[in-house]
């Protein structure tokens, strides 16, 4: 890797820096981005499409560390399952920016034809124009993987908080568990959604969200 530079991506300003170590090879400080820049082994990969980028590195002895980063609305860096980059060598930015959408939202907003939404690592899509029309619109969507009996955990209230994450809700979110108990992956949201690094967005019908893939540590997503 070539460490003697500093690049630009979006608002955001990457370092390359020889001090950090190994268990802890890419760090953000407000809109700087500090990646470990002596390793041989290290991958950079600069976005065109927009102002992101891959970086991979060896951690340890033999853990592959990949870390997604740049400008979303502002400065992020967030690490992913090594599987991720796997898919960006493969098929490309594109397809590896597409990948990132669950794939249960992306067969909801195509059979209910509403577009996919997201705030930062929350994306989702519209399920049906209020709260009456989600059980009806469970019985048209695969989304539940046949299971035919569920049940809504409703709750409304301020502030809740999305996945255990730093999204909140202020209006109401709904679990889904299934006949046997369990709950199911991804929950139901109507209302006020808020973040830090992120502009309030107002989801006027209840919308069906998961998180994005290949996070490697979901509830502390940058």
């Amino acid at each position: 890797m070539d460490t003697r530079h500093q690049l630009g991506c979006g608002k955001a300003t990457i370092d390359f820096s020889d001090t950090l170590d190994n268990d802890e090879p890419a760090i953000r400080n407000g809109d700087r981005i500090i990646l470990r820049g002596t390793d041989l082994v290290a991958e950079f990969f600069l976005f065109k499409s927009a102002p992101l980028f891959l970086f991979a590195t060896i951690v340890g002895r033999e853990d592959i560390s990949v870390w997604f980063g740049g400008t979303d609305e502002q400065p992020f860096l967030v690490r992913l399952d090594a599987v991720a980059l796997k898919g960006f060598m493969r098929n490309g930015e594109n397809a590896f920016l597409d990948s990132l959408i669950p794939g249960k939202v992306k067969a909801i907003s195509e059979t209910v034809q509403n577009p996919v939404v997201r705030q930062g690592d929350m994306i989702g899509t519209s399920i049906a124009k209020s709260w009456k029309d989600v059980e009806k619109a469970f019985e048209t969507t695969s989304f539940l993987t046949n299971e035919k009996r569920f049940k809504l955990c409703l709750n409304t209230n301020t502030n809740m908080r999305m996945f255990d994450t730093r999204h909140t809700i202020n209006g109401d979110l709904a679990r889904i568990k299934n006949s046997s108990g369990n709950t199911l992956r991804g929950i139901i949201v109507l209302g006020k959604l808020e973040a830090p690094d992120h502009a309030p967005q107002v989801w006027d019908t209840p919308h069906f969200v998961q998180q994005t893939n290949f996070l490697y540590d979901p509830k502390n997503a940058d």
